[in-house]
C-alpha cells in the first residue's frame, strides 16, 4: 500500500507552525491572556505572564476551585462577577476594570477585555486579556485632585458599555448622593429644560455620530432644585 500523503504533511506542517506564532504571540503581550467556560467560568488556560504581573504560577490559578473569583478584591468581587455573567449570557464582548488581589497579598487593578465565543448561537467560551492598570488608576487619581482644587469635573460614557461616570466634584455639583449612579438620560435631565437641554442633547449627539467635540455654558437644576451655571466640555476618544 503506497500513498501520497504531501498535502496530509504540509497541512500538519503549516498547523504547527500557526500554533507556534500564536503561543509566540500571547507570550510576547504585556497582559495575562486566558480562556474559560461560558457556562461554569472556569478557566482552562492562563498565559505565562501570571507569574511575573500577579506572583502565581498558571497552574496555581487553574488547579484552585474559583481562583478568578476569590481573589478578587471583596469591594468589587460581586459587581464584576455580576456583569461579566450578565454581559456572558448576553452574547456580548466587555470590558471591566477591578482589584485583584496578588501572590504576596497586595492588590492591583487590572482592566479585564473579554470575548464570547458563541456555538450554535450560545455562549460556548470566553477568551479575556487582563492588564494591569495600576499606575493609569494613581495618574487618574491624582488628575481628579487636582482638578477638585481647580473646581473641575470629570466624566466619561463609554459607548460600548452603555455606562457613564461622574468624578466626586460632578456629583457634588449636581447635589447628588456619592453613590449615584447616573446614565445619559438622567444626566441631560439634570440641565435646564429649554435651550441648555436641546444644546447639549445636540452637541453630544454629534460627539458620538460625527467625533465633534463641544464647549458649552449652561444652565443645569441640581437634584436639590438649585439652579447652576456649569461649562460642560467634552472630547470623543476612540
Amino acid at each position: 500500500n503506497f500513498r501520497d500523503i504531501t498535502d496530509k504533511i504540509e497541512a500538519e506542517k503549516r498547523l504547527k507552525e500557526s500554533n507556534e506564532k500564536f503561543q509566540s504571540l500571547i507570550q510576547s503581550i504585556d497582559g495575562i491572556f486566558w480562556e474559560a467556560d461560558a457556562k461554569t467560568f472556569e478557566f482552562n488556560y492562563v498565559s505565562p505572564q501570571v507569574e511575573e504581573i500577579l506572583g502565581y504560577t498558571p497552574d496555581e490559578w487553574l488547579n484552585k476551585d474559583r481562583f478568578w473569583q476569590n481573589n478578587i478584591h471583596p469591594d468589587d468581587r460581586e459587581s464584576a462577577i455580576q456583569y461579566c455573567h450578565h454581559e456572558t449570557k448576553e452574547g456580548r464582548n466587555h470590558e471591566f476594570e477591578y482589584r485583584f488581589q496578588k501572590a504576596d497579598g497586595s492588590y492591583i487593578w487590572v482592566r479585564d477585555v473579554v470575548t464570547v465565543v458563541s456555538e450554535g448561537g450560545k455562549p460556548k467560551k470566553l477568551r479575556g486579556l487582563i492588564l494591569n492598570i495600576s499606575e493609569e488608576k494613581i495618574l487618574q487619581q491624582n488628575l481628579e485632585e487636582a482638578y477638585e482644587l481647580s473646581n473641575i469635573g470629570t466624566w466619561e460614557l463609554d459607548l460600548i458599555n452603555h455606562t457613564l461616570t461622574w468624578s466626586k466634584f460632578v456629583k457634588e455639583l449636581h447635589e447628588v448622593a456619592p453613590d449615584f449612579e447616573p446614565d445619559l438620560e438622567s444626566a441631560i435631565n439634570f440641565y435646564e429644560e429649554g435651550y441648555s437641554r436641546e444644546k447639549v442633547t445636540e452637541a453630544v449627539g454629534k460627539a458620538v455620530e460625527d467625533k465633534i467635540p463641544f464647549d458649552l455654558e449652561l444652565t443645569v437644576i441640581t437634584a436639590n432644585g438649585n439652579r447652576k451655571w456649569v461649562r460642560a466640555v467634552g472630547e470623543p476618544k476612540v
